[in-house]
């Protein structure tokens, strides 16, 4: 009867979605405008219609061709941008392409990133991948890493390259300094216009895209990416844990303590008695994923927390808590090369992420039972 209650309370809590245009499947094209933000997800996920909100989607292959009002974040395969979009764009990929016009920045980041010819980037973007050729145009500034790089294009700001082979191509226009950063010098095309002071800066090591750095960078997208669509999709439930770690933090602390150090005991007390085999393994693949959600939702946490504390803004919108949640990954990521310190900084966030998340379901499971 509990389990069923529980499922019943997991569907009301997904009823607020409906007011977001959602669509998942093997395929999924979206062909009909609309004015509010889409989610998206599938085998082929291609949007061919304006978006008059945010996109944000994932995808073996997401093709983006129609116009949107708002920010493109997108994760596959293979994407592919040929739309305008009046907002930023945050991409990343096995290939990524940008070939339509963005009003806003670009944080790109896959196996080879593209900016062809015709496309403009309004702002600045900033690019890491194995490959990256850049021929469009970009009014602010560029950094770009990569094993070998490609510039044709035109930028109004400075340009920052790091890369193992570096190439500025015939046609290519820099109105502010380019710095290069390579153990081997840039081969610069005599046609290319460089405004600014040409200087070396120091060199980056090794930019081939091995096996091991490129799973923990795609290791490291898919906890940005599942910590966002974690937060997009129950910003009810995120706002609710948030408010509880406010007001409880040491409850929430001891919450998420206890959560995760008895249950285990739990569960090998369930498989000791012979009779609770299967109940014990109902408890720890719900540990298990209780784990996963609790890690998630302790970055959005600290995201939401951080932009109301240093930003002084209690209602991000959704491309900036996307970011907030980018920044924390990353520093998380960093201070884990200081093991200790990284440990104690990751579990101190899977905790208060899990007695948060736990506070929240409880009182809802209670006030839906009573």
């Amino acid at each position: 009867m509990r389990s069923s209650r529980r499922l019943l309370l997991l569907s009301l809590c997904l009823l607020p979605l409906t007011t977001t245009a959602q669509e998942f499947g093997r395929s999924v094209i979206v062909r009909d405008a609309m004015d509010n933000d889409l989610y998206a997800a599938g085998g082929d996920v291609e949007v061919q219609a304006a978006i008059g909100g945010d996109a944000v989607l994932a995808g073996q292959t997401v093709v983006v061709a129609g116009a949107v009002d708002n920010d493109v974040i997108a994760a596959g395969r293979t994407i592919r941008v040929s739309g305008s979009v009046a907002d930023d764009v945050r991409l990343a990929g096995r290939t990524v392409t940008v070939s339509g016009n963005v009003a806003g920045h670009a944080v790109i980041a896959g196996g080879e990133a593209r900016i062809e010819s015709g496309s403009s980037i309004e702002d600045w973007a900033w690019i890491a991948a194995g490959r990256v050729y850049i021929a469009g145009t970009i009014g602010g500034e560029v950094k770009a890493v990569g094993g070998s790089i490609e510039f044709s294009g035109q930028v109004d700001g400075d340009v920052e390259l790091g890369g193992e082979r570096i190439r500025i191509g015939d046609g290519a226009v820099i109105n502010g300094d380019l710095v290069w950063r390579s153990e081997n010098k840039p081969r610069i095309s005599d046609d290319a216009l460089i405004a600014g002071e040409i200087r070396e800066g120091p060199p980056l090591r090794d930019f081939r895209p091995r096996r091991g750095f490129l799973s923990r960078i795609y290791a490291l997208l898919g906890i940005i990416f599942a910590a966002g669509v974690l937060y997009t999709l129950f910003r009810g439930i995120c706002a609710d844990c948030l408010a509880t770690l406010k007001s409880t933090p040491w409850m929430t602390l001891g919450v998420g303590f206890a959560v995760l150090a008895i249950t285990p005991v739990v569960i090998f007390l369930l498989y000791l008695s012979g009779i609770g085999a299967l109940l014990g393994t109902v408890v720890l693949l719900d540990y298990l994923l209780a784990i996963l959600l609790g890690g998630l939702s302790g970055i959005v946490l600290v995201a939401r927390f951080g932009h109301q504390r240093f930003r002084d803004d209690a209602n991000p919108s959704l491309g900036a808590t996307w970011a907030g949640i980018a920044v924390v990954t990353v520093i998380m990521s960093l201070l884990y090369i200081l093991r200790p310190v990284g440990i104690v900084v990751s579990t101190f966030v899977l905790l208060f992420g899990l007695g948060a998340l736990s506070l929240v379901i409880y009182r809802r499971v209670k006030a839906w039972s009573t």
